[in-house]
């Protein structure tokens, strides 16, 4: 696993300025040639958050539809293919999509209705459907609803829900998972009340 090593920039317009690395083009700007001062990524506007993944790059448009560019060896673009995109594509059948978490070589989509849908990897379980089997287009995370916020790690994933709790899968030899065990999880499971209520999650890569 190789991280990004790239930035980006939302301009007060909605256009996107990145630098950094660029191999597999995540920087949006139809090349694979690193950048050492930021560059406009010419096919993007009206965007209103940015998530970058393990050498791929996610693009949360104003009107809730998602574009996605770089690395797609296991269909985390969301795309259907596990072709890699030298410019941004739209992520078909998704639309009021509320936030976009990229973690290592899976997506997290966080709806506008409080659901979640992912794709990608799901070696460790974490895309949080119960399963280990990688996902080529998005499925809806099933039994959660009322999140608030998602946050995709290197192999883990947190759920922030509404009322202040947290909800945890995926790799957890670290104990990254906070349940007082170094046991991987598959299906996901609550924190211990004694952290709530919680205001906001991150994840370090």
């Amino acid at each position: 696993m190789k991280l990004s090593n790239s930035s980006f920039f939302i301009l007060e317009d909605g256009t996107v300025k990145a630098c950094g690395n660029n191999g597999y083009a995540q920087l949006g700007d139809g090349t694979t040639a690193n950048r050492s001062t930021p560059v406009i990524a010419p096919s993007l506007s009206g965007v209103k958050q940015i998530s970058a993944g393990s050498n791929y790059t996610l693009f949360l448009m104003e009107d809730g539809t998602v574009k996605a560019v770089g690395l797609n060896a296991y269909s985390q673009l969301g795309d259907g293919t596990t072709a890699n995109k030298s410019t941004p594509v739209v992520v078909p059948g998704l639309s009021s999509v509320k936030q976009v978490s990229a973690g290592t070589n899976y997506t997290l989509f966080l709806m506008e209705d409080g659901r979640v849908k992912a794709v990608g990897r799901n070696g460790y379980g974490q895309l949080g459907d119960g399963t280990t089997a990688s996902k080529g287009t998005p499925i809806i995370v099933p039994s959660l609803s009322c999140v608030r916020q998602v946050a995709a790690g290197l192999y883990h994933t947190l759920f922030l829900l509404e009322d202040g709790t947290v909800k945890a899968c995926g790799y957890n030899v670290y104990g990254s998972l906070g349940d007082g065990t170094t046991a991987n999880k598959s299906t996901r499971m609550q924190l211990s009340p004694a952290i709530y209520p919680i205001r906001a999650i991150w994840i370090m890569m």
